[in-house]
């Protein structure tokens, strides 16, 4: 079996305190990578932050981030950088699947929701973090998206 040795490397993952973005953040603290948690729900990304620390023994940051407001973003990001001092991989997680109902019947402000979180969101994230990987001369980005982008 093939194991990923990410051990001294920094990753922030967006959504990564449950689903998806949770998964990820077990995977990159199985390879030993530390992690800092982001999403708006601060507490919940500071109870999955403790729990990772503890079992994987990374150094697991949380971090309060609003994907769609850039200054939330930027914020987070800067913390992330000061607290790490770099970034090597960014997992893009956080998303909202919005309201399920077709198309021709989404409201303006529903489609703005489910626009400004899944698609600015993981614009302003990549955007602030690849500032600091092109000064790095490295890094990785990965968006993921989830079955319901097929909708």
């Amino acid at each position: 079996m093939y194991e990923i040795d990410l051990k001294g490397k920094y990753a922030l993952v967006t959504g990564g305190y449950r689903g998806i973005g949770y998964t990820a953040s077990i995977a990159l603290a199985k390879a030993k990578a530390n992690i800092a948690i982001a999403a708006r729900n601060y507490e919940l990304c500071l109870q999955k932050a403790k729990e990772l620390k503890s079992i994987f023994g990374i150094n697991c940051l949380a971090v309060k981030m609003d994907v769609s407001d850039l200054e939330s973003v930027k914020n987070a990001v800067s913390k992330v950088k000061e607290e790490f001092g770099r970034i090597d991989i960014l997992i893009n997680a956080a998303g909202i699947s919005g309201v399920q109902k077709p198309v021709i019947e989404l409201s303006e402000s529903e489609f703005d929701e489910v626009f400004n979180i899944d698609f600015k969101g993981t614009f302003f994230v990549s955007q602030q973090v690849a500032k600091i990987m092109v000064v790095q001369n490295s890094g990785k980005i990965i968006n993921i998206a989830s079955i319901l982008g097929k909708l």
